[in-house]
């Protein structure tokens, strides 16, 4: 059986790029960086995204008066 896809979730996605960017700004070493800065970049795309796509809605709903 096939996993469920997760509805994305902007506020927890926006506070894990927070936790991120605190990580990255307080931390010297860069073990992991590399995965941090990869999940941080799908994160804010994710985000961008969804953005976009309300963006789109609050245009179509606005117009339409």
């Amino acid at each position: 059986m096939a996993k469920a896809k997760q509805q994305f979730n902007f506020d927890k996605s926006y506070q894990e790029l927070e936790s991120i960017l605190e990580e990255i700004q307080t931390n010297d070493s860069i073990n992991g960086l590399e995965e941090k800065v990869k999940k941080a970049s799908e994160l804010l795309e994710a985000c961008k995204s969804q953005l976009r796509t309300i963006e789109s809605t609050i245009n179509k709903t606005l117009s339409q008066d």
